[in-house]
């Protein structure tokens, strides 16, 4: 906890829907976390950093940069769906899908399907951890709620303070498939 996970979400989650508009490609990205408030803060910080690229191009970036490029900003805000929970930018193609849903785990993240998927701040609260009864409801809420949004090819990335070695991020290295880096 207090580690600069919320300020690595931001950066995290700005990288990868630049890397999907650098290859001409509209993202779909997910921000999950425990509670809707703190999903909605991550969303809220990409967006400021798609505005700083829009408003600023050139001048001082600091985090905005990956939403630009040598011709200026390639993330465009569809100004008529840019909410805290779900918002757009303008596509390269006929795409009908919202850029960026952000939700709690058990928010409504069903019809999304996504390119990335950034799961943030500890899904797992010191009260989900007391009992196996609440941390099977959280991997229940993961497998049939935010799997079920990520395909095979989705970019996936998890930041968490561990509380417990079968909490969500213990059960999902278990499985193993994920790369783990220990900060």
């Amino acid at each position: 906890p207090g580690a600069g996970k919320s300020q690595t979400a931001i950066q995290s989650a700005s990288w990868f829907m630049g890397r999907e508009l650098l290859r001409k490609s509209d993202p779909h990205f997910g921000i999950v976390s425990y509670a809707d408030d703190l999903a909605l803060r991550d969303s809220l910080g990409v967006r400021r950093l798609i505005e700083e690229c829009e408003q600023g191009y050139g001048a001082g970036l600091r985090y905005g940069f990956v939403f630009c490029d040598d011709d200026g900003p390639l993330a465009k805000p569809d100004r008529s769906q840019w909410g805290q929970g779900i918002w757009t930018l303008k596509k390269f193609g006929a795409d009908p899908h919202p850029t960026c849903r952000a939700a709690g785990l058990t928010g409504g993240m069903f019809g999304f399907r996504l390119t990335s998927f950034l799961l943030v701040d500890d899904i797992h609260n010191a009260e989900t951890v007391r009992t196996a009864g609440l941390k099977q409801r959280v991997w229940h809420d993961w497998n049939e709620t935010i799997r079920t949004r990520v395909g095979q090819n989705t970019l996936k990335a998890i930041l968490a303070t561990r509380h417990a070695e079968d909490d969500l991020p213990g059960r999902i290295m278990a499985q193993g498939g994920w790369a783990v880096v220990h900060v």
